[in-house]
């Protein structure tokens, strides 16, 4: 009677002969591999016998060291959660995006405001320092109230005077 091979003896005839392919045995990068090793003990043999020889492993050992490990019982990142605490986070940070929404366009109703006293400072200060002579320049900067956003104009005597620098 032949009987089939068991699943171990399978495995361990085969040998991981680099950290490459005992990374790709536990399906995790080299440097991991190499951290396991060093800090928790994972079952590496070096032939030379120094920390900088190569090295190969059996996978019947890495089995039995993974199957020792500790496994952490925790709340995971994939883990699923129930479709009604999703949907009360969504509506928490709707509600949150329109509170912010609120403070952003009250900031820009005080910001214009802001804007308009200061061109009529800017002007009422022009007009009582040299009453015969145009507004200065800075005063045209600010003189348009039908502007959305913060947008500028620059008068003549500026783009002349930045030439010549």
């Amino acid at each position: 009677m032949i009987t089939q091979p068991t699943a171990r003896a399978v495995t361990s005839t085969i040998i991981l002969n680099s950290w490459k392919e005992i990374a790709q045995y536990l399906n995790r990068g080299v440097r991991t591999v190499q951290r396991w090793e060093a800090e928790l003990g994972m079952p590496v043999h070096r032939p030379r016998g120094t920390i900088h020889s190569a090295v190969f492993a059996l996978p019947h050992e890495i089995d039995d060291w993974l199957k020792s490990r500790p496994v952490r019982k925790g709340k995971s990142k994939t883990s699923s959660s129930s479709p009604w605490t999703t949907v009360a986070r969504l509506k928490a940070l709707v509600q949150e995006s329109n509170r912010l929404s609120g403070h952003v366009e009250n900031s820009r109703a005080q910001f214009l405001t802001a804007m308009e006293k200061l061109r009529t400072t800017v002007r009422s200060m022009a007009n009582t320092e040299q009453p015969n002579q145009l507004a200065p320049p800075c005063v045209d900067a600010f003189s348009s109230s039908a502007h959305s956003g913060l947008e500028f104009t620059h008068s003549k005597r500026d783009t002349t005077r930045a030439a010549s620098m």
